[in-house]
């Protein structure tokens, strides 16, 4: 505290404190107990004839989860979903037939 006789200027005040510095965001977490499954795709040349899918082969029985036709080439691709414990049957298709690789 400081007490003014007029003469001699106040001492400046102190800087404020500054805010919290807040986390960056994470992908939500999954509830009970259920756990976050990823996955990733890297497209080829033809992008457009990728597709796939995640199938629940013990719960539900259907598709979980499910990507493409892509629209960039050689381009990185991820999705998640939060799953059981549990086997999963993962399928990856190529519509004209040739694979996906390379230069094709």
């Amino acid at each position: 505290v400081y007490i003014s006789d007029g003469l001699v200027p106040a001492p400046p005040s102190p800087p404020p404190t500054p805010a919290p510095v807040t986390p960056a965001p994470t992908l939500a977490s999954c509830p009970g107990a259920q756990e976050m499954m990823e996955v990733q795709i890297q497209t080829d040349n033809y992008p457009g004839e990728t597709t796939w899918t995640l199938t629940d082969k013990c719960g539900s029985g259907g598709v979980i989860l499910e990507g493409g036709p892509y629209g960039s080439a050689n381009t990185p691709f991820s999705s998640n979903v939060c799953a059981n414990d549990g086997r999963y049957e993962f399928q990856i298709n190529d519509t004209y037939g040739d694979g996906i690789c390379c230069g094709y």
